[in-house]
């Protein structure tokens, strides 16, 4: 997006009070009304002050050529027309535009309304430029965007672009500035001298022409004179610290001092973006190892709290290669982190990927937490490509998110024994808020609500009248707020709080079940209204003690039924909140297995699925032996209607799905979707399983712990019957997302030692029970990037082979895994992955494995001990042997994690009952040697044999 706005010099003269449809360009004019004063300019709004002060220094309107090649339509040239309170700007030019601008003063607000027709293809934006030092408090601005989220800008720091903004609420001491607009976008375009810039994006096709109507209304609410002081303590308060962390030599004015040994790396000291000297790696083609495509080096920091890195980087032709079996990310800056040892254990964030010739620019990675047991952050400055990149001002910070108190307002009186409590953490997560009448908060005078999910919360059991302190801390960042007072004026037994309704919604077992409601309150709950689907239905709830009922007058009709209820008690003080029912017959119920796959209705599958499946795709999906599938369509956009399109195919083929929620509803919190898609997809008997979230510790798609456990227990209470899913992207994460899921499928893309490593690595942070079930991959990672990059992939040399895809299915297997999905067909192949699709020879291999599973289904799903050994024939080479014994038979699977050839002598927990075994899928028997099996195993070889018990 870009500015381009001209506007034209003018000298501020008295306001005129008489109607003019001429504007002389050396005449500006103002309208003045009550504390609001407009500079009216030829083809903008100049300006805009309260009480004299400015706060908009300019807006208007500028229309673009596609691509933002250039303007094509200006207010410059038309009609301006001023009154007494308002100023109107109007232009028409045919066949491009038609606009008109309205600023309308009032004492109470001043608003700025857009008319327009837009006939040409191109953006049009309609914009105004705020003054920071309108609305900055010291070195930051307390914004309240749509008056939910707190955004605490830096005066040091520019700020990501906030948009679909409805209202904001910017907050000094004296005063709240109130922006209400319609779905605008809040910019930082400080550097280039024009403010906070509050715009809106106007598209047009130029198909045909578009009539938009858009406004600003903005008003100005001084604060009471003895709220000022607590007010300023409030907004005294920094939601987030940033602070260098030691880094020596990060300009590299010591030369590659402190950082990794690369023959590919120099000293420059002719390019530099700082100082005397910068670093340079030059790389020509494939590197010998895989560390030479970095400088690196290890910086210490505290698990669990916040770091990001970041780096000044300049590139010559840099253009992508896979190094080293890595996918290319061009020039960039990486930080993951290692234990106390030193030894890597967790990736973290890599900054943008950069290619081609750039001059020096910035570049950060994400905000990352390091993991629990970390020792290291380890800061990668990368060329994983060919080219040359230089690096300088490496920095590492510290980021610290504080709680923010925000009422009741420190030192007030509250005249409420059961005051509601506020505060805001930039993370979500649980809180712990304490209250005492002694400063020092001893344990035995001290209340506490425990694990609190959301502010703002009222205390529950009254507070005698007093002196009350009170503070939140956040014990998942070890973080506590400042501590403020208030004095409580109420008397213990008076009746000022709302009650508390339970935010309960369930399932509905039969057509006629009750709904219940249940609340509580201090006194006693009088009166309860209920509409149920938009319908008022008071009348005929029975109103008890701590709950409210209502039976149906009809019968509940199957799907969701939503209700909005509303409690009040003796005092008139009242409650609302929205809940969800879903009504359906009992359907089969789903339960993932600790081990063995599935029970459905009872009956045990060990399931084989597969991700990326469009309904084309379906058709050789089922042929190739799987049993479910999956489309991203519904972690996306996809329609309700569409997901049931798509079950509808999955079934006609045999096969079951399971389903995404969106990830952008999920993150703005909106538990209706939930609700909707659950009881609009449950009854359907293609459903599997709900995917609740893929990946939610990511920071770009980040949910916290705290609302995937919401969206969890509200799946789990309008749909019993099936199912919840989450993976992790990274192994810290599982421990604290394990109450937000019934099965944890755990990503193991790779060697077959890291499958079995992994999948034990995450069972350890499971709560003991919680079914585990892996993630393989069946794309190739090295042909994707270079597919990507113009090249042409061979599926000769598609890896994983089949030995490999073998190999790990297995080998996740003989670990537990309760089920097998692989990742991914990828829609059929296309041009952004190489994936099993595109290579039929692995394919067919793969096939021939999910036919061998599935052979052994009744091996697998049988009760049975299972015992598990790691056989270790020569240093480095580990053979795993899973063995389990049924009532007539007994089933071993061996599977060689290595690429060496051994062989492996061992003794079987339940001894053959004959001198042979079988070796199934091998047509051979193997003989009993000493009472132990003998065999040959080739790099990644599986095994399975077969005996009779004793």
């Amino acid at each position: 997006m870009r500015s381009g706005h001209s506007i034209a010099a003018a000298a501020v003269v008295v306001a005129s009070m008489m109607t003019t449809n001429l504007y002389a360009q050396d005449q500006p004019r103002q309208v003045q009304v009550g504390p609001w004063t407009a500079e009216v300019g030829e083809a903008h709004l100049q300006s805009l002050r309260w009480e004299g002060e400015k706060l908009i220094q300019l807006g208007g309107l500028r229309g673009y050529l596609p691509g933002w090649e250039g303007e094509r339509f200006g207010l410059a040239g038309g009609e301006v027309e001023i009154t007494e309170h308002s100023a109107t700007w109007h232009r028409a030019q045919p066949g491009n535009q038609e606009a008109t601008l309205t600023l309308t003063l009032t004492p109470e607000r001043a608003t700025y309304r857009l008319e327009t027709t837009v006939e040409a293809a191109g953006p049009t934006e309609f914009w105004i430029q705020i003054v920071p030092e309108a609305v900055f408090t010291g070195s930051q601005c307390f914004v309240w965007a749509d008056g939910m989220e707190l955004r605490t800008l830096s005066l040091d720091e520019t700020f990501e672009k906030i948009g679909g903004l409805h209202q904001l609420r910017f907050e000094r001491a004296d005063r709240s500035i109130i922006i209400r607009c319609d779905g605008f976008e809040l910019q930082d375009r400080r550097d280039r001298g024009s403010g906070l810039f509050l715009v809106d994006v106007i598209g047009s096709t130029g198909d045909r022409a578009a009539e938009i109507t858009r406004a600003l209304e903005i008003e100005v609410h001084p604060a009471p004179p003895e709220q000022i002081p607590p007010r300023r303590e409030m907004l005294s308060q920094v939601a987030t610290e940033t602070s260098p962390m030691e880094l020596p030599n990060g300009g590299f004015e010591q030369g590659l001092e402190r950082w990794s040994d690369n023959p590919l790396a120099s000293v420059d000291e002719e390019i530099v973006h700082s100082g005397q000297r910068a670093a340079r790696l030059d790389v020509e083609g494939q590197v010998e190892r895989r560390g030479h495509v970095y400088l690196t080096r290890m910086i210490p920091v505290q698990e669990r709290h916040l770091y990001r890195a970041s780096a000044w980087v300049r590139g010559e032709n840099v253009q992508p290669l896979t190094q080293g079996g890595m996918p290319p990310v061009g020039a960039t800056i990486i930080m993951e982190f290692a234990d106390t040892n030193g030894d890597w254990f967790s990736s973290g964030s890599y900054a943008p990927s950069n290619y081609e010739t750039f001059d020096w620019r910035h570049l950060s990675t994400e905000v990352v937490r390091a993991p629990e047991n970390a020792g290291y952050a380890i800061i990668y400055l990368a060329l994983r490509g060919v080219g040359r990149a230089w690096f300088d001002d490496v920095k590492l910070e510290h980021v610290r998110h504080n709680v923010v108190l925000l009422s009741p307002l420190p030192g007030v009186e509250v005249h409420d024994n059961t005051p509601t409590l506020n505060w805001q953490f930039n993370r979500e997560t649980w809180s712990d808020v304490e209250l005492s009448q002694d400063l020092a908060f001893p344990d035995e005078a001290t209340r506490l609500m425990a694990h609190v999910s959301t502010a703002p919360v009222t205390v529950q059991e009254p507070l005698e009248p007093g002196l009350w302190h009170w503070r939140v801390g956040v014990p998942d960042y070890d973080v506590a707020s400042r501590t403020w007072r208030f004095q409580q004026t109420a008397s213990l037994d008076e009746d000022t709080t709302e009650p508390h309704i339970v935010e309960r919604h369930d399932w509905l077992a039969t057509p006629g079940s009750p709904m219940r409601i249940q609340y509580s309150d201090n006194v006693g709950v009088e009166r309860v209204w209920l509409t149920v689907d938009g319908r008022d239905v008071s009348a005929a709830v029975t109103v008890g003690e701590g709950q409210a009922r209502y039976v149906p007058g009809e019968p509940w009709r199957p799907g969701l039924h939503i209700a909005q209820v509303r409690v009040e008690d003796a005092a008139g003080n009242a409650a609302e909140r929205e809940l969800y029912f879903t009504h359906c017959q009992p359907l089969p119920r789903i339960i993932w297995q600790r081990t063995g796959g599935v029970s459905i209705a009872g009956r045990p599958d060990f399931l084989l699925g597969m991700y990326g499946v469009n309904e084309d795709d379906m058709g050789d999906i089922a042929a190739g032996g799987f049993d479910y599938c999956h489309s991203y369509r519904w972690d996306g956009p996809g329609t309700t209607e569409e997901a049931l399109q798509y079950l509808d195919a999955a079934q006609s083929h045999g096969l079951r799905v399971f389903m995404g929620l969106s990830r952008q509803q999920l993150m703005a919190h909106d538990q209706r979707f939930v609700a909707e898609r659950v009881a609009a997809l449950m009854r359907h008997p293609a459903l599997l399983a709900w995917y609740l979230y893929d990946e939610p510790d990511l920071e770009h798609q980040y949910v916290s712990p705290m609302w995937l456990e919401l969206y969890y227990r509200l799946i789990k209470s309008l749909d019993p019957f099936h199912p919840v899913v989450v993976t992790c992207a990274r192994d810290d994460a599982v421990a604290r997302y394990r109450d937000a899921f019934d099965v944890h499928w755990t990503q193991v893309y790779g060697s077959t030692a890291y499958v079995s490593t992994r999948l034990e690595r995450h069972r350890s942070s499971l709560r003991e029970g919680t079914p585990l079930a892996a993630i393989l991959h069946c794309y190739d990672k090295r042909q994707t990037s270079e597919l990507r990059g113009g090249a042409q992939p061979d599926p000769a040399q598609f890896q994983p082979d089949g030995s490999l895809m073998r190999a790990n299915a297995f080998m996740a297997i003989a670990h537990g895994s309760s089920g097998l999905t692989w990742w991914w067909w990828g829609y059929g192949g296309g041009d952004r992955y190489f994936t099993v699709a595109n290579a039929p020879q692995a394919w067919e291999s793969l096939q021939q494995t999910v036919a061998d599973i599935h052979s052994l289904e009744p091996v697998l799903t049988a009760e049975g001990a299972v015992t598990m050994s790691v056989q270790t024939p020569a240093e480095n080479v580990e053979v795993h042997v899973w063995e389990k014994r049924l009532p007539q038979r007994v089933v071993t699977i061996a599977v060689n994690q290595t690429d060496e050839t051994c062989d492996v002598r061992w003794r079987p927990q339940t001894p053959p009952a004959a001198a042979t075994v079988s070796v199934l899928f091998e047509d051979r028997e193997l003989e009993l040697t000493e009472g132990a099996l003998v065999d040959a195993f080739g790099p990644r070889a599986v095994h399975v044999y077969e005996w009779a018990a004793p």
